[in-house]
């Protein structure tokens, strides 16, 4: 690359290209033809660019390969300034004064003649100066043939001096429109970045907002919005019911295993009353077929509330987008969302396991005691489960319950007939009362909570951290910083340029 400086000339960019070629010589490759080609195409198509034709005089001007792409490129010749060389290797008794005068080829910006220094003058190393006398005295002895027509180099560079002010100036609205228009619009997309807070105090403004925002977000979801509220009822009315009395209590308690259960109760010494071991061991297996439906209604909410972090982090940052911009802020509101929940959900568990567990530490004795209570209950488990039995008058609707006849005496199967309902029965308003206290447990230790404290960590957090960790949590993401810092160098350096157009047109 080749630079030059002078106090003289305006500032510009020569391309020189290395010329069109027909046929590849030694050592070039045979696409050397065309790549040539392709390059000069790429450069003279741009609308911008002033093209400057060179042909050697020498040459049939109809057959020159330059203004083949010149009538390709720029037809009406808007942009073409014609040159000749080699004017003095021309055969004798033949000049190029119809080219040169436009009477052979006509180019809108006319043709200028020179004559460069040749190879010999090369080798010589002729000094530029030099080269410029010998060309001034071949037009001077020439007079008579180039008499009146552009000659001369420094001809040549006046006219293209001249050609380029022209075309800057022609150019200049439009540029200046596209300085304007791009400076509006990288304006509209460095204040889609926000600005960034400049002091402590600012910084924790746009912290502790930011977490308002959120925590507003959360709880109006789980007060009633979509995805959040109506499923955690959902959970609670439907599943957690659903769950409880599809238990398997009526294989469970079956005759035989019923049967099983208190001789293996009974142990040496029989029972003399009522089989109560055996009932009480019966309601515990029953108990411990609740845990766990029960325990899973914690997990179950708490992939409800963790959706709804996630739900509530998109649509704040829509509503607050410098949200999105604080890549570190938005992490940790979520992180600590979630780690709050992860809390309240085995709190939760705990409570739920321990409602259940409570149902194996104390029986409410007047269940078993008053006879209706029990009839009662009977009906209330054929209405959950399916099973026990009806009386009506002196018949005794069939239980799923019931074996085979002939596998126990009657007087037997009666017995464990009555200790299966009961059980049944009793385990069936066990789970009516773990469906009525289960949902207030999860309100109370894991849904409220959650819209409570659920960045209550973040808060006690932020208000302890350095002004450098506080910078930190507000601070862009990579790649928003670069596009911010690509944006900002863009926008400076247009509103510069802009500025110095105006100068100019002023000036001129």
């Amino acid at each position: 690359m080749l630079t030059i400086r002078s106090p003289y000339v305006p500032t510009l960019t020569l391309v020189d290209m290395p010329g069109l070629t027909k046929i590849a010589t030694d050592g070039q490759p045979y696409s050397i033809v065309r790549e040539l080609e392709d390059m000069s195409r790429a450069y003279i198509k741009s609308e911008n660019v002033i093209i400057l034709a060179v042909s050697p005089a020498n040459a049939d001007i109809a057959t020159s390969d330059a203004m083949r792409l010149v009538r390709e490129y720029d037809p009406d010749g808007e942009r073409t300034i014609g040159v000749l060389t080699k004017l003095d290797l021309m055969d004798k008794g033949t000049d190029a004064r119809e080219v040169l005068t436009g009477e052979q080829y006509h180019l809108r910006h006319g043709w200028y003649g020179v004559v460069n220094r040749s190879q010999a003058d090369i080798n010589a190393k002729l000094a530029t100066a030099k080269s410029r006398e010998k060309e001034r005295a071949f037009f001077s002895a020439n007079s008579r043939v180039y008499g009146g027509c552009a000659t001369g180099t420094e001809t040549l560079i006046t006219a293209l001096t001249t050609r380029l002010e022209a075309a800057i100036l022609s150019s200049v609205p439009k540029i200046q429109a596209y300085l304007v228009k791009s400076v509006a619009e990288l304006e509209k997309e460095l204040k889609t970045f926000g600005e960034l807070p400049l002091d402590r105090s600012a910084r924790m403004h746009t912290v502790l907002s930011l977490i308002e925002a959120f925590e507003k977000a959360f709880r109006a979801l789980m007060d009633g919005g979509k995805g959040g509220g109506d499923r955690v009822r959902n959970v609670l009315e439907r599943a957690l019911p659903n769950s409880i009395f599809s238990l398997p209590l009526g294989q469970t308690f079956g005759l035989r295993a019923v049967h099983d259960t208190i001789d293996f109760a009974d142990g040496l010494q029989p029972y003399l009353i009522a089989p109560e071991l055996s009932m009480r061991r019966l309601i515990c297996d029953g108990v411990d077929l609740i845990r766990s439906p029960a325990g899973k209604v914690a997990d179950l909410v708490h992939s409800v509330l963790a959706d709804g972090v996630e739900m509530c982090l998109t649509e704040v940052g829509r509503t607050h987008p410098e949200l999105n911009r604080y890549a570190m802020l938005k992490a940790t509101i979520g992180r600590t969302a979630l780690a709050s929940l992860e809390k309240y959900r085995e709190e939760t568990r705990t409570v739920l396991v321990t409602l259940v567990d409570m149902e194996t530490s104390y029986f409410t004795t007047s269940f078993f005691r008053d006879a209706q209570a029990q009839a009662t209950g009977r009906a209330l488990a054929a209405k959950h489960f399916g099973i026990g039995a009806t009386r009506t008058g002196l018949e005794e609707e069939a239980s799923p319950m019931r074996q085979l006849d002939g596998e126990y005496p009657p007087e037997i199967e009666a017995q464990l007939q009555r200790v299966s309902s009961t059980v049944t029965a009793y385990l069936a308003g066990v789970c009516d009362s773990l469906v009525t206290n289960i949902p207030k447990a999860v309100i109370h230790k894991q849904v409220g909570p959650a819209k409570a404290t659920l960045l209550l960590p973040l808060y006690q957090k932020v208000g302890g951290i350095t002004d450098d960790q506080l910078q930190q949590l507000l601070g862009d993401d990579p790649g928003t910083a670069q596009r911010r810092a690509n944006v900002s160098s863009r926008l400076e350096h247009l509103r510069n340029v802009s500025l110095r157009g105006r100068l100019v047109c002023t000036m001129r």
